[in-house]
């Protein structure tokens, strides 16, 4: 009688060193509650990256380049220098502003080697830049542009406190403990204001 084995799924299993499987949960993808969808991406296509933010107060929007990107997806970016942009309807300067780490989806990192700025963290190292006054027009979202004239950002600590009494004292903790600094502005003061930031970093697959 021939050996029985017993029946494995993982002899259905697939590996590729020229593809990425990504998984996109339900809450990126309309997947059904729990659910969850798989894809296969070439390497040579654009990189996904993940967020994860903490804002002082309401976002008006997110930028990478000209794009406008939303926090709950993973947006894509290629090889090369970027920009990205904050723009804040309300800030109190007396609190910190922002909170903000990027890194690139793990499928990628098991494959290809990253050079570069990644994993993109809030740091108080001059290269957070911001204003208070409106920018002219999209200049500033492309990477050549002159923000000599911007403020650096700094080290300053967010107001846990959100309205009715919530508080989001460990939610920041737990940023912290991953190596997010929490950034605010040079001035003091509880006059309410808009605010523009911008980060320009860049991403090459690194050399063998």
């Amino acid at each position: 009688m021939p050996d029985l084995n017993l029946n494995s799924l993982s002899r259905f299993s697939k590996k590729s060193t020229r593809l990425i499987l990504e998984e996109y949960s339900h809450c990126e993808v309309p997947a059904g509650c729990g659910g969850v969808v798989l894809r296969w991406r070439r390497a040579g296509e654009p990189i996904p990256f993940t967020m994860r933010t903490l804002f002082a107060s309401k976002l008006s929007a997110i930028f990478l380049d000209e794009t406008v990107i939303t926090r709950h997806v993973r947006p894509d970016v290629m090889f090369g220098t970027h920009v990205l942009g904050f723009h804040l309807d309300k800030i109190a300067p007396d609190d910190g502003v922002i909170m903000f780490r990027a890194e690139i989806s793990q499928q990628f990192l098991d494959i290809i080697t990253f050079a570069g700025d990644f994993p993109i963290r809030t740091q108080a190292n001059g290269r957070w830049r911001y204003t208070f006054g409106t920018p002219a027009n999209d200049d500033w979202k492309h990477p050549d542009f002159d923000d000599g004239k911007w403020q650096p950002l700094q080290l300053k600590e967010m107001n846990p406190m959100r309205p009715h009494g919530y508080s989001l004292s460990r939610f920041i903790d737990n940023l912290k403990d991953e190596g997010i600094t929490p950034l605010g502005t040079q001035e003091d003061g509880s006059f309410e204001r808009p605010i523009w930031i911008r980060y320009v970093f860049s991403i090459t697959e690194a050399q063998p």
